[in-house]
């Protein structure tokens, strides 16, 4: 009788460890998949920003609306305003540095 426990027991504990395991993991999964599509700007970041007729505008990003929206005002120019993330690309530093140390 104390066999047929255990056995069920290590049947249980191997289904149980398989289901909180693979949920575990699809959790890390869709966690680190929204991670890699969320882009976050900090302040006084330079960017570019695609306009509608398809051209970029280098900006400087003044500060983060919601989650998907920045407030950001156009390098060396007067236009501001708020931006979607998705309209948006980063400018490494050293880029912004070889063009505007001349």
């Amino acid at each position: 009788m104390l066999k047929k426990g255990v056995l069920i027991a290590m049947i249980l504990g191997s289904f149980w460890r398989v289901s909180v395991g693979g949920a575990l993991s699809k959790t890390d999964q869709t966690a680190n998949k929204e991670e890699s599509t969320m882009v976050f700007y900090q302040t006084r970041q330079h960017a570019w920003v695609v306009e509608k007729d398809g051209s970029q505008t280098e900006v400087v990003v003044y500060g983060q609306i919601s989650k998907n929206k920045y407030w950001v005002r156009e390098y060396r120019g007067s236009r501001q305003g708020r931006v979607k993330a998705k309209y948006m690309k980063p400018i490494s530093k050293r880029k912004v540095k070889r063009e505007y140390s001349k």
